[in-house]
């Protein structure tokens, strides 16, 4: 099963980030303004996730699509993590 987080509480950041003049604002939004290459047919990280999802042992595993920026709930909680 695929399943996307919602990129909604992304946008409200990134408008947050457009609004300061700070540095760490400035590097977030350039950093932010780069493609996600990882993301893009060709790439070796994609080929990986695609030859390892293949394998019948993976097949039942669920693929989790995540925005760039993203909570705390989502990045953590969400995958079980330890406090």
């Amino acid at each position: 099963m695929e399943i996307t987080i919602s990129r909604d509480e992304e946008q409200k950041i990134i408008q947050d980030l457009k609004a300061r003049d700070d540095a760490d604002a400035m590097r977030m939004l350039r950093f932010l303004a780069m493609p996600d290459l990882t993301r893009k047919d060709g790439h070796p990280m994609k080929e990986i996730v695609k030859r390892i999802v293949s394998i019948d042992d993976f097949k039942s595993f669920d693929m989790i699509e995540v925005p760039e920026i993203m909570t705390t709930q989502v990045a953590f909680d969400l995958f079980d993590f330890p406090e």
